[in-house]
């Protein structure tokens, strides 16, 4: 594990649940995208192109899913509370990039694991 991975990691480690006992979610947003972001981009054991390639699909699958699901729980939860006389939720920038974020470490990592079966089974 790099460096920068392990420095991620311990940001959201330490950081996170600092940020969930804070009044406002500001600190565990900041935390949380800054963690997955250092351990998303940092640099991988074998950084080959198709890496670079599994890491790129990563991000524009979990972008493509992390609007729809904005977008798609953003209207849900509007129209349950529109009787209600509730403003709508709000989400941050940085609550949604950490969103994006793990999904995108979640999916590149399974790719991941996918290219390591397919290239040991043949």
């Amino acid at each position: 594990m790099t460096a920068q991975k392990t420095i991620g990691l311990l940001i959201i480690l330490l950081g996170v649940p600092l940020g969930a006992i804070a009044p406002d979610r500001l600190l565990l947003s900041v935390t949380a995208s800054t963690g997955l972001m250092m351990i998303f981009f940092a640099k991988e054991r074998i950084e080959d192109e198709r890496v670079q390639q599994l890491k790129m699909k990563a991000m524009f699958t979990a972008m493509s899913i992390g609007m729809g699901l904005t977008l798609f729980a953003y209207n849900t939860a509007f129209m349950v509370v529109r009787g209600v006389s509730a403003s709508r939720p709000e989400m941050s920038a940085l609550e949604f990039l950490a969103g994006v974020l793990a999904i995108a470490l979640g999916y590149f990592h399974y790719w991941r694991w996918q290219d390591g079966r397919a290239g040991g089974a043949g």
